[in-house]
């Protein structure tokens, strides 16, 4: 039989109802017999159907469809619970979490979800072989609440100083301490003619403004001798671009420097002989220094020295340092 029932209405009185059922591909409308023994050919219609019950009113079987006045010669049993066979259904037990479809109509506990009552603050973690999961309890340099909450303590198994929990505005900024960039000792010879003795150059930033803090010492070593009409003077000058104004300080500029009288020149003059006031020293001041200029500190002698046996040595120092 190949009918598939779609509904089946089943009335006492009478022992039929009518029923839609589809054959093949016709749904057509048959009536539906039932009874206690089987169907004589007197009952029903084609295509009509009967019900075998058992005096319980539990059907054992159906006949049909009814062909060319006739019933079929054999009962189609129906099954019962008792020949469905053990349904197949997983044990539930405390913390199964899910439950999966392992074939059609066969269902089973997923045991890639482990069954443990995870503790506080535990995640679910695979395993090496990416098979399960397992809970597991942070370890290493931090922790988690079971609230969610992550506390790190340490950092490599290294534990965090004081420091790491401090309140930054509470920190102290750091005092800025000026770099040495330069502070060699120069000795120059004074002589009867005029013109550069030395030159300091520090090369030109890439990309930054630098600031630097310029001074000088100096002293006469040893005075000149003879008829000294002229020992002769020495000047110190910068030349650089300035970071602020893109002025171009030329080399025509000169350091003041304040002699140890306190009087403030722009040269530094030689004495016929060493007295205690041949001592100078620079007025420090700061620069900013455009990205990409240099610095030219240069010594000259600014007037010949006019002494007939030997000419004065003086000794200069000049100090340059980086600020922040």
């Amino acid at each position: 039989m190949k009918g598939i029932f779609a509904l089946i209405l089943l009335c006492v009185s009478g022992l039929s109802a009518s029923a839609q059922i589809q054959l093949g591909t016709n749904l057509v409308t048959s009536s539906m017999w039932a009874g206690t023994s089987a169907p004589g050919n007197t009952i029903g219609n084609n295509g009509d159907f009967y019900l075998l019950y058992s005096g319980s009113y539990v059907v054992t079987c159906i006949y049909g469809p009814k062909v060319s006045g006739a019933w079929p010669g054999t009962c189609v049993a129906i099954p019962t619970v008792g020949t469905w066979g053990t349904l197949n259904y997983p044990t539930w037990t405390s913390g199964t979490p899910f439950v999966k479809m392992t074939a059609a109509g066969t269902f089973g506990l997923d045991t890639t979800i482990p069954n443990t009552v995870p503790a506080a603050g535990q995640d679910l973690v695979g395993n090496a072989g990416g098979t399960a999961y397992a809970p597991v309890t942070m370890s290493g340099d931090c922790t988690r609440s079971s609230t969610g909450a992550i506390t790190c303590t340490k950092t490599n198994g290294t534990s965090f100083g004081t420091g790491a929990f401090a309140t930054i505005a509470n920190y102290a900024p750091l005092a800025s301490t000026p770099q040495n960039v330069y502070n060699t000792t120069y000795t120059a010879t004074m002589s009867a003619s005029t013109g550069t003795l030395t030159t300091l150059t520090l090369a030109a930033s890439s990309g930054s403004v630098q600031k630097y803090r310029v001074s000088v010492s100096a002293s006469e070593s040893a005075a000149g001798t003879g008829t000294c009409t002229t020992p002769g003077t020495i000047a110190l000058t910068l030349a650089y671009t300035d970071a602020d104004s893109g002025y171009s300080v030329s080399s025509g500029n000169t350091l003041q420097m304040t002699w140890a009288g306190l009087t403030i020149s722009n040269t530094l003059a030689a004495t016929a002989s060493i007295n205690t006031n041949s001592v100078w020293r620079g007025l420090p001041f700061d620069i900013k220094v455009a990205s990409g200029s240099a610095v030219t500190l240069t010594i000259s002698q600014q007037t010949g020295s006019s002494c007939t046996t030997t000419t004065p040595v003086m000794k200069i120092t000049p100090y340059v340092e980086s600020m922040p």
